[in-house]
């Protein structure tokens, strides 16, 4: 069981779920979306920058589940077998292996808009 947190605030208010090693296609942002993806990248909107830390969490999804259902839930392909959580200018905030080159991403977020928790579970 390996679960991974910390606590940032991310420039622009998003973090981005990705394969670092491998080439994404990242989604254009649309302000009316809270989690917006394609195929090989996630980027998820969380609290305003300057209101505070977001507490970011990663594990398996088992293990990280808070007993809700999740806010967003995709295939995501992980061609090298690794899942980042990045801020926007591609900085490392946490990092995991994967069982291998396509997971399913669990997202659970304590709140509709600006959560300042978001927990991301891969499968």
């Amino acid at each position: 069981m390996l679960i991974l947190t910390t606590r940032l605030s991310p420039p622009y208010s998003q973090i981005v779920i990705l394969d670092p090693g491998s080439k994404v296609q990242v989604p254009e942002w649309t302000k009316d979306l809270d989690v917006i993806s394609t195929d090989t990248c996630i980027l998820v909107a969380c609290l305003t920058e300057i209101d505070g830390e977001t507490e970011f969490t990663l594990g398996n999804a088992k293990d990280v589940d808070p007993g809700t259902s999740p806010t967003f839930e995709r295939k995501l392909k992980t061609p090298t077998s690794q899942i980042a959580l990045e801020t926007v200018e591609g900085d490392p905030v946490l990092h995991m292996q994967t069982a291998g080159p396509e997971i399913t991403i669990r997202i659970w977020a304590n709140a509709a808009r600006e959560p300042d928790k978001i927990i991301v579970g891969i499968e």
